[in-house]
């Protein structure tokens, strides 16, 4: 974010949990559980709402970028060498290695404790005992080997995610033609979605490898299990959106709610 809003490059990644006071709006959307479902519905619902104030404004221009192509990593899960992680009442006085912003207080509402541990440190500290459960998504978990460690893993908790993408330098982009300004779009929309197709694929063939194995079970929920983290997730956004005390962010999730059901 510094990086592009200062010049030194044009375009750049960025990942909303590494700038959570830049991007107040976006880091709290995508990390508030229960909201979507999907790394498709997500991504696709998000790139829509980033576009358009108030999103757009207070993330973006207000820090000199502007948001080119988007993509919702997908819903973190829990993941354990031992106890399952079932129902909420599961997580209480747990240590949890939390993905930092929002998906922390999440963990702390429900009774855990989250510990911030960087993902190079994160399979010594779980090998170790450091922390109890690993927050992550399953392509996370082994992209980073802990599928070594894991014997329990859960799925469709949607318990929210981070969101990441490509920005442009708002000078740069108010000097480029209309036509370079239309290519770029386009090129960010199918960058969109092409990654939302890749990374729903890829969760969905590494959760089949670890069912097949005899390794890593993993736990689905039953009806009411669901009904269980799912009022706990109404729960905590109420309290969150009360808390903010913000017109704008009640009306980005308004928009992304409704870019959801599409």
């Amino acid at each position: 974010m510094d990086l592009t809003k200062d010049g030194v490059t044009d375009i750049a990644y960025y990942n909303n949990n590494y700038n959570p006071s830049m991007t107040p709006i976006g880091t709290a959307l995508v990390g508030i559980p229960g909201l979507y479902e999907s790394v498709y519905q997500g991504t696709m619902a998000y790139h829509k709402v980033s576009q358009q104030s108030p999103i757009l404004d207070i993330d973006f221009l207000k820090n000199g970028v502007r948001p080119i192509g988007t993509l919702l990593l997908p819903s973190y899960e829990f993941w354990t060498t031992g106890k399952e992680i079932k129902v909420p009442e599961d997580l209480k006085g747990a240590k949890v290695r939390g993905p930092g912003g929002i998906l922390n207080n999440t963990l702390e509402y429900l009774g855990a404790v989250p510990i911030n541990i960087s993902v190079t440190e994160m399979y010594e500290a779980f090998d170790r005992g450091v922390v109890d459960v690993v927050n992550m998504y399953g392509g996370g978990i082994q992209d980073y080997g802990l599928d070594e460690l894991v014997t329990f893993g859960t799925q469709n908790y949607n318990f929210g995610g981070v969101g990441v993408g490509l920005i442009i330098n708002e000078n740069r982009w108010q000097g480029l033609p209309e036509n370079v300004k239309k290519a770029i779009n386009q090129a960010g929309d199918e960058f969109t979605e092409s990654m939302a197709n890749y990374y729903q694929q890829r969760e969905e063939d590494i959760y089949a490898e670890f069912k097949n194995s005899d390794k890593v079970n993993i736990h689905e929920l039953s009806e009411n299990e669901r009904k269980q983290w799912q009022k706990v997730y109404n729960d905590f956004q109420e309290e969150w959106i009360k808390k903010q005390d913000s017109e704008d962010f009640t009306k980005a999730i308004e928009m992304f709610k409704e870019e959801l059901k599409k």
